[in-house]
């Protein structure tokens, strides 16, 4: 691998590596075939040459000078008499030892590579003739250098016959390409059934995060597939076993403490008119607004409502009508119209957080709705000083304002925008804030289902 190349999917990388790994494998066996075919060959070659030198050593021991004369005649089938080697032929050490080890020593072979005419004469005349198919497959020739029992040195052309086969093979072109074709279809396929499970997991997770009753895996899978699964779904049941029991522990905590408040805020009404009484009674309203803030808060992180189809339009223009109906500042910009699959309470929920908090800290509301491209993005603008940019972010901690005197004259607990992205979260939505030159814009951004609505 080149340094510095980088892969950006796990499935890439996986491909690449069975690819490559496939593509040596067959490279190597593709190879050692070649080579173990190549040696076959010439231990048959090997083997015709000794046979041949049995043959003529058998020969000249009985029989010297007939064995001459037949060679010099040509009557001896597969040897062919040769005064001296041509100054071409190429001698070969290899041979020459085997021939060394499995003929008499008297022999005292010597072998050399030549070539076909050496063996068989002048061919092309004969092909020019018209007897192509006689010389098809041409032979192999090889040199022999044999020492008669005379002491007399003869050269013998000894054809062999030739298994036609294609050297390097294994690094041809065209057999590196189909097999490194091959090994990328057979890899992007190991690589997709392999990450196909992750891919699952992943969804679980998605909707798990958006949803917290959102069902378990329950997809059949490897035994060890299975177990990753399995403790997906343990963690699942966990969460969710956890996060009811904390809504519960609010809830009760919530009620239980309505009455002592209540109580409270009655012996104070109770009491004769002061200043004192005035304090009592503010403190004890607004520990009843933090006990029904926090656990909205606690809520917020989840939704039970379906999913289903809403025109965004019909909900903006009812928010609106009734913020007007309250007195407040609010109208409508460019609304496109279409519809999106979400969970309408916590949109809603979502949208009215954001709308309160435009119209407490800058004075009014301004709604538009854009869709571009499948991604549909609702805003909300104000017309106040706006919020550094460095808080921007900080603004969806729970509790911290951008009012920061912290009065509950001029603010509320400050966990509207902290809600806001918490219902959000549940269909999957964004939101953001972000500085206009005329004010603080939220953002609601949407990405899923969104249909014209005509």
């Amino acid at each position: 691998m080149m340094p510095g190349f980088r892969f950006k999917t796990l499935a890439g990388k996986l491909t690449f590596i069975l690819a490559a790994g496939s593509s040596i494998a067959c490279a190597l066996a593709l190879w050692g075939a070649e080579e173990y075919r190549r040696r076959g060959i010439e231990a048959v070659q090997y083997a015709s040459l000794v046979a041949s030198g049995d043959d003529l050593t058998s020969r000249f021991a009985r029989d010297e000078d007939k064995t001459a004369r037949d060679l010099m005649q040509g009557r001896i089938f597969g040897a062919r008499f040769l005064v001296r080697p041509p100054s071409r032929a190429q001698y070969d050490a290899n041979l020459t030892g085997y021939l060394q080890q499995r003929l008499p020593a008297s022999a005292a072979p010597i072998a050399f590579h030549g070539a076909v005419e050496d063996c068989i004469g002048d061919y092309r005349a004969v092909q020019a003739s018209g007897a192509r198919g006689f010389f098809k497959d041409l032979p192999e020739c090889w040199l022999v250098i044999m020492r008669a029992p005379s002491g007399r040195l003869f050269t013998i052309g000894l054809p062999v016959p030739s298994v036609g086969h294609s050297a390097g093979l294994a690094f041809a072109p065209t057999a590196l390409a189909i097999t490194t074709l091959a090994s990328l279809l057979i890899a992007a396929f190991v690589a997709r059934m392999t990450l196909d499970f992750m891919r699952r997991l992943q969804d679980a997770t998605r909707r798990f995060a958006e949803d917290i009753n959102a069902p378990p895996i329950t997809d059949h899978a490897p035994r060890d597939v299975r177990a990753t699964y399995d403790a997906f779904n343990a963690m699942q049941q966990r969460i969710r076993t956890m996060m009811l029991e904390r809504n519960d522990m609010l809830a009760a905590i919530s009620h239980d403490l309505q009455t002592p408040l209540t109580r409270l805020r009655l012996r104070a009404e109770a009491m004769p008119a002061s200043v004192e009484q005035t304090k009592i009674i503010a403190d004890v309203a607004a520990m009843e607004r933090m006990v029904r803030d926090g656990l909205a808060l606690a809520q917020s992180r989840e939704s039970s409502d379906d999913w289903a189809w809403l025109d965004i339009d019909s909900l903006l223009t009812s928010i609106v009508e009734d913020l007007r109906e309250e007195g407040k500042v609010a109208d409508l910009g460019r609304i496109d119209k279409i519809c999106v699959r979400v969970k309408p309470s916590a949109l809603a929920r979502c949208l009215q957080n954001l709308a309160d908090n435009a119209i407490r800290y800058g004075w009014a509301a301004l709604f538009e709705c854009i869709d571009s491209d499948g991604i549909v993005r609702i805003r909300i603008a104000d017309k106040g000083p706006g919020i550094p940019d460095a808080d921007l972010e900080r603004m969806f901690l729970p509790f911290v304002r951008g009012e920061f005197s912290r009065s509950r004259q001029t603010g509320g607990t400050g966990i509207g925008l902290t809600i806001a992205r918490a219902q959000a979260a549940t269909f999957g939505a964004q939101v953001a804030l972000a500085n206009t030159r005329d004010g603080l814009t939220a953002t609601v951004t949407l990405k899923g289902d969104v249909a014209a609505n005509g």
